[in-house]
């Protein structure tokens, strides 16, 4: 009891030593709207949450609100075991004048679910960055979604989602198995924009788990923002007996381009089931890729040019399908493609001889 007194004690004290800025979810916190979130405090067992608004970044926070942000200011979801819900329905504006307004950033080994519920307009979403520190686990940030809508606007930066931004380590980690990630296509101005690895020595991974959500944006980069260096990004799809949601683009796809040394665009295949016989689709591209390939990994190899082998196994089965970026009727899509019957014809033909000879 006295621990959870003066943990108590601390955090209104930490709470009332600055004005306005920007909102913070940290720990000794006190909920606002449906962000719900925790924070166990420094005897493991007290429950803290997290959504405040906070006076200077990155210490020390505000005083609650009494309501959920609007987005005229900077929201943060930091600290490692601080994990935060959305569920409800936040609709931001651009119409404030803070200079990070709409910017949606989580690091220092954060994480932030969406079950449910949407959050529109966000202008610049960052998932792990440098501002926590040095090490991993200070810059890390994860985020997943299994449900609701999450829609890129124009505020801070116009719509940039960015998942392991400059320095941050590869466990900065976007999931999505439901729910929905887009842009609000009447704003001209949205550049809805993916960007995995950025910035310089960004690393970051994004998961499509399954086909249950759906991702439509405009402009894909993966281990490159087409700058600077160092770069690594990962792109991987678990798929299932009902495939996998493919990434749906409206504009150009560019990955892993060769603007500077040390970005690294990798590909990674799992099977939760036995997948579908046909084709799988994975990038669905509205125009022609800038770059005749993407991948220089595909799960930890060195591979990725148009026709490499993928492979991946699921209870004692390997599947194999040739990787293709001409995919599709169009001729422009990414796609995971079964060899035609000639090919496994002449593969056939080819062992039989071979015990003949024997």
């Amino acid at each position: 009891m006295k621990k959870l007194l003066v943990l108590i004690i601390l955090c209104v004290g930490l709470m009332t030593t600055s004005a306005f800025g920007a909102w913070l979810y940290d720990s000794c916190q006190a909920p606002v709207g449906a962000w719900n979130g925790w924070h166990y405090g420094t005897d493991g067992e007290t429950a803290f949450n997290n959504w405040v608004a906070v006076g200077s970044v990155p210490w020390p926070p505000g005083a609650p609100e009494a309501s959920p942000p609007t987005g005229n200011e900077e929201v943060v979801v930091r600290y490692q075991t601080t994990v935060v819900t959305l569920n409800s329905n936040e609709d931001w504006t651009s119409a404030g004048t803070d200079a990070n307004r709409g910017r949606l950033r989580i690091y220092n080994g954060a994480v932030l679910n969406e079950t449910g519920g949407r959050l529109t307009n966000v202008g610049w979403m960052r998932i792990g960055e440098s501002s926590g520190g040095t090490d991993a686990g200070a810059q890390n940030g994860t985020m997943t979604q299994s449900g609701g809508l999450f829609r890129m606007g124009v505020s801070k930066d116009a719509g940039k989602f960015v998942i392991g931004d400059k320095t941050a380590f590869v466990g900065s980690t976007y999931t999505i198995s439901g729910g929905t990630l887009t842009y609000d296509t009447s704003l001209t101005a949205c550049t809805a924009q993916i960007y995995i690895g950025d910035r310089g020595n960004g690393h970051g991974k994004m998961i499509v788990d399954g086909p249950g959500g759906t991702i439509k944006m405009k402009n894909l980069y993966v281990g490159t923002d087409s700058t600077s260096t160092g770069n690594v990004g990962v792109l991987q799809f678990n798929i299932g007996a009902s495939g996998v949601s493919a990434i749906q683009l409206t504009g150009t796809t560019a990955m892993n381009l060769a603007t500077g040394s040390g970005n690294s665009a990798e590909l990674i295949i799992t099977l939760t089931a036995a997948p579908p016989t046909g084709p799988i689709l994975l990038v669905d591209n509205g125009t022609a890729m800038v770059a005749a390939s993407v991948f220089n990994l595909i799960n930890g190899a060195v591979s990725g040019a148009e026709g490499s082998t993928v492979s991946a196994s699921f209870g004692g089965t390997t599947y194999n399908w040739t990787l293709t970026y001409k995919g599709g009727t169009d001729g422009k899509d990414i796609q995971l493609l079964v060899p035609e019957p000639a090919t496994m014809a002449l593969l056939s033909l080819g062992l039989l001889a071979i015990r003949r000879r024997k």
